[in-house]
């Protein structure tokens, strides 16, 4: 008897909804959990300190830098943020702290709320939805048992999620086709951190051509078409970055679904995190890619955190310096 369509298709969707199932119902180690927690707390602390260059705890006044603290919401989130980091028990406390004041935030932006911010509000949230129950007794000290992994799971999907459904977005707006987002930064977004990257890669690549660099067109007039002179090695840049950006948050996050292929697409997506801050300054959502992405490294979670900010904030600083920011 010849099996219908319909039975087939399930026969073929039903075990891979079933591993799907399994894969988030399995339990994780305490101590990556642990690691996840204290590092995103530590990057919200980072976060009001990212903007002061790299000496400028040095030469700013004392009144200067205190003064990136006096807002409400930041002294809430230290407090929360150094509730998480000392106490295992009060845990929750904290994050429910730092959840209320980046949901303020998101409520009072909405519409216009970023999709980074809501993905750091949507991590405290399934955080505090899926505390770390423990599902096997520690074999000896404190951090060696098993706890409970939906929390961590979600947000290893989220952040594959993140990217391949901002790439769909971005391939069928079409701005990104010819190139077109980057370039409206050389117009009218002057002083952003997207133009001064590419003003500064435009410059070292016409020093290599033995060309003038292009520079920023100014508002008034680069509505006017004689104005638009950009030699084609530029304006190909900006094409193969967008179109780059395209294949990163598209094909990379099947790369890490696929088993045969997981171990690539995680290598290829940690970089991309690196180059987030590279080429738009968003330090602070380039931690939170991180700290996501190295939940699927949970062997590695005790060295590669520590390495991962430290690596991240080495090249904000040193962005920051080269821009004269800092």
């Amino acid at each position: 008897m010849e099996t219908s369509p319909s039975r087939r298709a399930w026969s073929f969707v039903h075990p891979r909804i079933r591993a799907l199932r399994d894969w988030f119902d399995r339990p994780i180690s305490a101590t990556l959990h642990r690691h996840f927690v204290c590092w995103f707390a530590i990057k919200l602390v980072l976060e009001p300190v990212l903007r002061i260059g790299p000496l400028g705890f040095l030469f700013e006044s004392f009144q200067d830098v205190l003064e990136l603290f006096q807002p409400l919401a930041h002294r809430a989130l230290i407090v929360g943020c150094a509730i998480v980091l000392v106490s295992r028990r009060l845990q929750w406390v904290g994050l429910a702290i730092c959840f209320a004041v980046r949901l303020v935030e998101s409520w009072q932006q909405f519409p216009y709320t970023g999709n980074h911010p809501l993905l750091e509000t949507a991590t405290l949230g399934i955080l505090l939805l899926w505390p770390p129950r423990v599902v096997s007794g520690p074999t000896g000290s404190g951090s060696a048992g098993q706890v409970d992994g939906t929390a961590c799971r979600f947000l290893m999907f989220a952040i594959l999620s993140v990217y391949f459904w901002s790439g769909i977005q971005k391939l069928f707006h079409g701005y990104y086709g010819n190139g077109e987002f980057f370039a409206l930064f050389l117009f009218v977004s002057e002083g952003s951190r997207i133009s001064e990257f590419f003003l500064a890669v435009f410059a070292g690549m016409a020093s290599w051509f033995g060309e003038p660099a292009p520079g920023l067109l100014s508002e008034p007039d680069w509505l006017r078409p004689a104005t638009f002179v950009y030699p084609g090695w530029a304006i190909g840049f900006l094409i193969a970055q967008c179109w780059l950006t395209l294949v990163t948050e598209i094909v990379f996050p099947w790369l890490v679904v696929v088993r045969r292929t997981r171990e690539l697409g995680l290598l290829l997506l940690l970089p991309t995190a690196t180059v987030i801050a590279v080429v738009s300054g968003e330090t602070g959502f380039a931690l939170t890619n991180a700290a996501c992405l190295l939940l699927f490294f949970p062997k590695q979670a005790r060295w590669s955190y520590p390495l991962a900010y430290l690596f991240i904030l080495v090249i904000h600083y040193v962005r920051l310096w080269s821009f004269g920011d800092g």
